[in-house]
């Protein structure tokens, strides 16, 4: 067994040696900020059965963290761990590790400064790259990636025109009512899907920021 961490801010790659084993002492999911992203939120609330508008107002603090309750403890966590563990969002994922995006588009990855009574093993018996892959990453990380393309757009606008107003702007949390805003103005179905959903979310924010100034958006595609 290797000793967990103990330089978080150290940053590798992909193909670094590691591997976890969690033993479920849920000792991380205390005293977090779990910031989630349109997709996870909607994954989430579809595991809730609620719309994202219900699940944003009854699970989630300042619109984008997920509630913690009294203790300290993530709104979803049950005496045997993560009540909503498939639907689990990337931050969860990938813990112990840290992921993050480069402005160059690269992507690299730390180590998170473990619990102080965590049961968690750390090892070398495999790769960053092992890891990500045995827990499912691949959909989330997409969608982490597609998101964070758009909000780097919507921020070059905002710094171009800090107080122009935001008009008809779509919403940028509530994939649910950006989705049925933008079919019913365009007499379009509903897709059903969350993937579908979610590529519709982004269509319209991307539209949005496509269109000329105090003009109309481009047609539908």
């Amino acid at each position: 067994m290797i000793p967990a961490p103990t330089e978080p801010a150290a940053r590798f790659s992909a193909d670094t040696p590691f591997s976890y084993v969690c033993h479920r002492c849920r000792n991380c999911c205390h005293h977090k900020l779990i910031q989630v992203n349109p997709y996870e939120a909607a994954r989430l609330a579809r595991n809730r059965g609620v719309s994202t508008t219900a699940f944003i107002r009854d699970y989630l603090e300042n619109s984008v963290y997920l509630r913690r309750r009294d203790d300290g403890a993530c709104v979803f966590l049950g005496p045997e761990g993560c009540t909503v563990h498939p639907d689990r969002p990337l931050v969860c994922r990938v813990y112990p590790l840290g992921r993050h995006v480069e402005a160059s588009g690269g992507v690299t990855f730390s180590h998170l400064e473990p619990h102080p009574l965590t049961q968690g093993v750390y090892g070398r018996a495999g790769t960053v790259a092992d890891y990500l892959a045995q827990q499912n990453v691949a959909e989330f990380v997409a969608a982490a990636d597609r998101y964070l393309a758009v909000l780097q757009k919507l921020y070059v606008v905002w710094r171009q025109a800090p107080d122009a107003p935001a008009g008809d702007l779509p919403d940028l949390m509530d994939l649910d009512r950006a989705v049925a805003d933008f079919c019913a103005s365009r007499g379009l179905p509903e897709p059903t899907g969350i993937e579908e959903r979610m590529s519709l979310h982004l269509e319209a924010i991307t539209r949005w920021l496509e269109r000329p100034p105090g003009g109309e958006p481009p047609p539908a595609r």
